[in-house]
């Protein structure tokens, strides 16, 4: 009878799912770095000095990314570019590059590209209300988990470097990059090329 009792007591704890693997089959994206690095120009200019950008593991299989950037001004304009790389065996190739683009206007341009829209898609499910028209006072958001059931459709299986490059104005001085290094565990096998 005491092992019918036990066995009833941890049952809801054997029988329980994670909310972080709610769509295990679709698989998963482990961040392994997620850094910042301002440029002296910004730090003075744009944003104070005690900003924080980090990977954190929430788990064996899941982890999340926090940021925060503190500005000393609203932001009006500020331009984005980037690339997404693949890891080939030691190497990362780029498999897309991102055009620069009016950050500010992310939601409008998201309605006419395919590839902008689907970041923008990737960002407000991962962080709803992150992305919106400017001006930003802030850039703060904490234990982002990236969406597998959209991130999958686009990305196979393997190792993914992302960079993101920052221009405050058009023809503007250089404010920082973001790297994102991480793995996706998915169904979808192939590889890029």
């Amino acid at each position: 009878m005491k092992l019918i009792g036990s066995f009833l007591l941890f049952l809801p704890f054997i029988s329980a799912k994670r909310t972080y693997n709610s769509l295990p089959e679709q698989g998963r994206f482990r961040f392994k770095l997620f850094k910042c690095e301002p440029t002296q120009l910004c730090l003075e200019t744009v944003a104070y000095p005690n900003y924080t950008c980090y990977a954190k593991a929430v788990s064996r299989t899941v982890s999340t990314v926090s940021g925060y950037f503190l500005l000393r001004k609203p932001i009006y304009e500020g331009y984005v570019s980037g690339e997404i790389l693949y890891k080939y065996g030691t190497i990362y190739r780029q498999v897309i590059k991102i055009p620069e683009f009016n950050f500010c206007e992310f939601i409008s341009l998201s309605k006419n590209s395919i590839l902008l829209r689907q970041l923008y898609i990737i960002a407000e499910t991962a962080a709803p209300g992150f992305v919106h028209e400017c001006p930003y006072t802030v850039f703060e958001d904490y234990n982002i988990l990236f969406p597998s059931h959209v991130l999958f459709s686009l990305f196979p299986q393997g190792d993914y470097k992302a960079i993101l490059n920052f221009n405050l104005g058009k023809d503007g001085p250089f404010m920082g990059i973001i790297t994102l290094i991480g793995t996706a565990e998915s169904h979808v096998k192939e590889t890029f090329g």
